[in-house]
Parts: C-alpha cells; structure tokens; sequence
C-alpha cells in the first residue's frame, strides 16, 4: 500500500515473507508451508501455510525488502483434526480383584496439539476388568485383555492385566486344644 494504505495497482514482484512475531502464541510455534508470496496487483495472497502449534494471541509479521513491515491483529490457533490418540499408562497391572487405576486418553492433531473431543471407551473382555466413561478401570478376574480409547473415529490401546498376589496368610481351619 501506499504511505495513505491504499492499495498500489500493477505488478510487484516485491517477495514478501510472513512470520510468527516473537513473543506471541506458543512458544517454540513454526510456520509450515510455504508462508512467503511474490505480490500481484498490490496484493498477496499466502494461502498454503499452517501453524504446528496450537496456542493464544498469535500474530503474524509480514515483511518485504524495502517495505515497512505489517503485523497481524492476535488471533488463536487450535488444535487440527484428530489424528492419533494417547493413552495413558500403555500396560496397566492390577494385583488384587476390584483394584482401580485411572487410565487417560489424550486426542491429538497431526502436530501433536491436545484436541477435546470426548473420547468414548471400550474392552475387548470385559470378564476381565471394567471401564467407566472417565477411564475409571476395575479389576474384575485374572486375566489380561485390551481397553480401546476412541476420539471421533479414531482408537487407541492400552493393555490391561489382572494377576492377583498373596497378600498374606490366613488359617482357613483354626487349631484346637484336643490331645
């Protein structure tokens, strides 16, 4: 644009490179893509780039040799499409019949950004142990079998084992005082 931000006609071949402003959105964010353009009618268009983070207040810097630079207003990015879930402990080992662990499933985009989507689950024997929705898993009989954590089409394992161990010893006849 010109000094009064109007738009200047003709062709620019000025390149112009978009960046993350230092000290906003997440630390450590990256471009990806192809965040640079060659101007065309006073205008470019960057269309083909994304953010591997997720995170608050991004802004964007665009600059050009010659050109002031222009910054973006803040916007936030949020987690993509879920891609893969995490589950949380991948084996887990219960010693006695009726023992619980919490088991947590996390769904993340192809960047590895925390998504919300609820996550439903499932057990491939549920002889063995039982599930509640919030991953609440119960020790039912020895055994092992398979939990199955799903995000929106998309499903992760953990293994579930129950081995029961002694504790400690108990008479099941007590003695008697008989000679």
């Amino acid at each position: 644009s010109d000094v009064y931000g109007n738009t200047v006609p003709g062709d620019d071949t000025s390149n112009v490179d978009l960046s993350i402003l230092t000290g906003t959105g997440a630390a450590g964010a990256s471009l990806l893509g192809t965040p640079s353009g060659t101007a065309d009618s006073g205008l470019v268009r960057l269309t083909r780039f994304s953010i591997d983070s997720a995170g608050t207040g991004y802004q964007l810097l665009a600059s050009a040799s010659g050109l002031a630079s222009d910054t973006s207003q803040a916007f936030d990015g949020s987690a993509g499409a879920v891609a893969m879930v995490d589950v949380e402990p991948p084996t887990a080992t219960f010693n006695a019949l009726t023992a619980t662990k919490a088991l947590a499933a996390v769904p993340r985009d192809i960047f590895g950004n925390a998504a919300t989507p609820a996550i439903t689950w499932e057990l491939a024997d549920s002889t063995v142990a039982s599930i509640d929705s919030a991953g609440l898993a119960t020790a039912n009989a020895n055994g092992t079998t398979e939990v199955f954590a799903t995000a929106l089409g998309v499903t992760a394992s953990a293994t579930l084992i129950v081995d029961q161990v002694p504790a400690a010893l108990e008479f099941s006849v007590q003695p008697t005082n008989v000679m």
